[in-house]
């Protein structure tokens, strides 16, 4: 997990940096840089189906000046160059026949992803007319953007490198890191009693911790080795991030820098894990005068609590105070946020463990249920073997909540961009004439394509004016009002698609004739004949009045565009959030039987005095059961918590994760009544099983 901070800190770097070589130049124009410009540039986005592209439209004034990167020369007057992953959509030929005619592909070495969706168009400088939407550039190449973001095409919507890096914390390396310490409790009691014959033969410390570490040397460095070796191996291809689509190419990596940058976290992997072993075995190795084989209590102490409070306090505080000014900030405190409150799960486990240890045994007196009262003890004064068992738990439930969260924030955006798109039907389309000259638009009403009809949308900032002539409006509205008349007042009688064309609330229809329709840049294109209108011919038809050929979008695009980048976006929390999940739950599994066998050990000899079934599974529900129950409920209020800000800010689109922790605490039951009959099947097996009759 460590490597891929380089491949992250490393590969982004790369992306932007191509990012920032492509991007042009842009020179005021009345400034007298304008003077040594060598071509006229504007771009827009667009959409082929639901996905996004972007169209890049280049004027070329100085032909010996170097071409844009990934291009051999300029794009002459109506060639297209498009990138591979355009050119493999379905429709792509149709699409790229709106701005002219295929003349090349992009490289890929030029593109921040392989998946990139782009296009650069030619169009011939004297069909200019600036300075409106045409800026003059001086060549291309720009510095990177200091707040880490991009230019052009994929950059402009992946995330920082900061919220990069928090997502891989919180699904990856605390995922990693519990992995590693729940994998060395197994086979944990073979090397105590190793470590005990090594101690009864007069051991030192340090013969104890050499010992050891000749256990986990070998296989600690046959792991780190493979791992490093693969990501070495991985700088030679690209590879793709699975469900997110998004390609990683080794070379972004592969530098002598990037190798060096690998080796050393291979090696830093390596001592941490000696450390991590040390560490957990530090009992065994650091042997006091006068020690037993029993386990040290450990005392509670009340400050982990407060720190998670702490936590949990300043996530809120930090998301609702900046969510409105940076969003991106926002979204990185509360992922740093989470992460700490895993890390601090643990600890707190076990002062919430050792408390319960006190009322169970206080219930046991008062009860005199002996079993209970023996398990009630052990869990009070030694409470770290139960919280190696409940601690997992406590964080699946923290993590599926935030899975929740983060992968489903586009889920209510997406679910009203297919509404909008199925009321609209392709029965209107909107087409931007803002480029065209006022005698262009006046083209369109005179010779509009068969079939189609057209409704200008005027005002500043949202269009507050509806205007048409009398065929279109009784289409459209049922009427031809004789005064401009309120939009309200044609609702339940207008097309329904009208309300997708985002009209101000005080808007008006009106009569006009083609004088008054030609001085708007916004048009509706209607159905007249109730056939849905073909994007693509559309613009053909258009692009056959007026050059260079106006933008046609269908209503709400910028919403159906947006929602599937933003699940494109959820697909990384998606792809960490499931995976973390799952070793999370494995783990729960496998540290649960390592525990339960230290158990069997420690407690089976209590088989030899007659107990009975109900008596060791009341003993196993004590020890592990209902400490498991607590854990859940535990990481339940945590990740109730740590949602929300997220789910409570003024504008948020995500509900509280009521559905994931519902879903986990169903499962942290049947992992609770499943591990406390195994501990006392396992309990009563050891050495008992004659004395376990009914």
């Amino acid at each position: 997990m460590g490597a891929l901070f380089v491949v992250v800190d490393q590969g982004y770097d790369a992306r932007i940096a191509r990012d920032a070589a492509r991007t042009p130049h842009v020179v005021d124009p009345s400034t007298p840089a304008a003077q040594d410009a060598v071509a006229w540039y504007t771009w827009r986005g667009d959409a082929l189906g639901v996905l996004d592209a972007q169209v890049l439209y280049l004027a070329v004034t100085d032909p010996g000046a170097p071409p844009p990167p990934g291009l051999p020369e300029w794009p002459a007057a109506g060639d297209v160059w498009a990138s591979p992953a355009l050119l493999e959509l379905e429709g792509s030929q149709a699409y790229v026949a709106r701005y002219g005619s295929l003349a090349g592909v992009i490289q890929l070495a030029s593109l921040v992803d392989d998946g990139e969706r782009i296009a650069y168009v030619g169009v011939r400088a004297e069909d200019v007319t600036p300075p409106h939407h045409w800026v003059p550039i001086t060549g291309f190449g720009v510095e990177p953007r200091a707040d880490g973001g991009g230019y052009l095409g994929a950059a402009l919507y992946h995330g920082t490198k900061r919220s990069l890096v928090m997502g891989l914390v919180l699904f990856g390396v605390a995922p990693a890191l519990v992995a590693a310490i729940a994998l060395l409790s197994l086979g944990a009691e073979e090397r105590r009693r190793h470590l005990a014959q090594v101690q009864a033969m007069g051991g030192s410390p340090r013969q104890l911790r050499a010992a050891l570490l000749r256990v986990f040397l070998g296989p600690a460095a046959v792991g780190s080795g493979l791992v490093t070796l693969l990501l070495v191996a991985s700088t030679y291809c690209t590879w793709r991030v699975p469900i997110a689509g998004i390609s990683v190419p080794g070379a972004d990596y592969g530098s002598l820098t990037g190798i060096g940058a690998l080796l050393a976290v291979g090696l830093l992997a390596a001592a941490a894990v000696v450390a991590l072993v040390l560490w957990l075995h530090r009992a065994a190795t650091l042997p006091r005068v006068g020690q037993g084989s029993a386990p040290r209590p450990v005392g509670a102490r009340g400050l982990w609590v407060l720190l998670l409070c702490v936590d949990l306090a300043l996530a809120n505080w930090g998301y609702a105070f900046f969510y409105t000014t940076d969003p991106s900030l926002a979204s990185f405190i509360s992922l740093s946020a989470c992460a700490v409150a895993l890390v601090l799960l643990v600890p707190t486990m076990g002062v919430v463990t050792s408390g319960l240890g006190r009322v169970l045994g206080a219930l046991a007196l008062r009860t005199g249920s002996g079993p209970v009262l023996v398990g009630a003890r052990e869990v009070q004064h030694v409470p770290r073997a139960t919280t190696r068992i409940t601690s997992v738990i406590a964080m699946a439930i923290v993590l599926s909540a935030q899975l929740q969260v983060w992968g489903s924030q586009s889920a209510p955006s997406f679910r009203e961009a297919v509404a909008s798109d199925r009321v609209n039907a392709d029965l209107s389309m909107l087409v931007d004439l803002s480029t065209e000259e006022r005698a262009a638009r006046a083209r369109l009403f005179d010779d509009r394509p068969a079939g189609t009809g057209f409704v200008a949308l005027g005002g500043e900032g949202l269009p507050d004016r509806v205007l048409g002539d009398c065929e279109v409006l009784v289409h459209v509205f049922g009427e031809c009002p004789e005064s401009p008349k309120p939009l309200e007042a044609f609702r339940g009688a207008a097309a329904p698609q009208v309300w997708l064309w985002g009209l101000a609330p005080d808007a008006v229809v009106e009569r006009a004739d083609g004088d008054a329709l030609a001085e708007a840049t916004l048009l509706a294109a209607v159905s007249l004949d109730g056939r849905p209108i073909s994007q693509d011919a559309l613009l053909r038809e258009l692009g056959q009045r007026v050059l260079p050929p106006p933008r046609v979008a269908i209503p709400q695009e910028e919403t159906i565009v947006g929602a599937w980048l933003g699940v494109d976006k959820a697909r990384w929390y998606a792809v960490g959030g499931l995976l973390a999940l799952v070793i999370s739950l494995a783990l729960a599994a496998l540290s649960s039987l390592a525990e339960v066998e230290k158990m069997a050990a420690r407690h089976g000899v209590v088989a030899f005095y007659g107990a009975r079934r109900r008596h060791f599974l009341s003993f196993a529900l004590t020890l592990v059961g209902v400490p498991a129950a607590v854990a859940a409920a535990l990481g339940a209020c945590v990740a109730v918590l740590m949602s929300w800000a997220p789910t409570s800010v003024p504008g948020a689109v995500v509900r509280m994760p009521f559905d994931s922790v519902l879903l986990m605490l169903a499962v942290a039951a049947v992992y609770s009544a499943g591990v406390s009959v195994v501990a006392a099947l396992r309990i009563a097996g050891r050495r008992g099983a004659r004395a376990l009759s009914v």
